[in-house]
């Protein structure tokens, strides 16, 4: 992966509040970049604050891909029971056990 000088989204939130309209143009931003993944048949799998970097000119970069799976070559997104990723952004059907109800989404 490229270098990215600027700070992470985690470092830009927690220093100022972002307008609403520069709010949503990041997230759909990020959005688009996990769709893209998404397409290519890469989950990320740890996606928060502190894995999206913003550059130098405010464009938001997806990164820390360390526990992405490929979904085409690795079957099933997790063994059963396995937790991946960071607790406080569990999807809330993962961080209660629900397993049947746990699926790419999640």
């Amino acid at each position: 992966m490229e270098y990215v000088p600027g700070r992470s989204l985690a470092d830009v939130i927690s220093l100022e509040k972002l307008p609403l309209r520069q709010a949503l143009s990041l997230g759909l931003k990020i959005c688009g970049a996990l769709r893209d993944a998404h397409e290519q048949g890469v989950i990320q799998r740890d996606i928060k604050p502190e894995n999206i970097l913003i550059d130098v000119n405010g464009e938001p970069k997806v990164t820390d891909f360390g526990l992405a799976k490929r979904i085409d070559r690795d079957g099933d997104v997790t063994r059963t029971g396995d937790v991946i990723g960071s607790p406080s952004y569990l999807p809330p059907e993962q961080a209660v056990g629900a397993k049947a109800e746990m699926g790419r989404a999640s």
